[in-house]
């Protein structure tokens, strides 16, 4: 499994890639028998599968850009278009894309 952020992974088999979801929230009520107040509940979600990377990471780049829509965080556009070129960044970085392409390193 690769991790691209903390709630966002990549699982790969032999014929696919799949984008996985992860979160983790703190209970806010006891449950008899199930849970107790303040227990951390983990959750995992397939998002996706998909044939190739550069569709799995696509995906990745619109499923964090609604987290961010999403949250309280935006303050303008502006703002906005740094969180996504962060993103990509990011995505550059840790898969070594040049131009949107994978490099070989020697």
């Amino acid at each position: 499994m690769i991790k691209i952020t903390d709630k966002y992974f990549i699982e790969a088999d032999s014929s696919q890639f799949t984008l996985i979801s992860i979160t983790q929230e703190v209970r806010e009520k006891t449950v008899a028998g199930k849970w107790k107040k303040g227990d951390i509940y983990t959750s995992k979600s397939v998002l996706g599968y998909f044939g190739n990377l550069n569709s799995v990471l696509r995906s990745f780049l619109n499923h964090a850009a609604r987290d961010i829509v999403k949250g309280d965080e935006i303050k303008d556009i502006k703002y906005l278009i740094s969180k996504f070129e962060a993103l990509e960044k990011l995505i550059m970085e840790k898969f070594e894309l040049k131009d949107g392409k994978y490099q070989k390193r020697l």
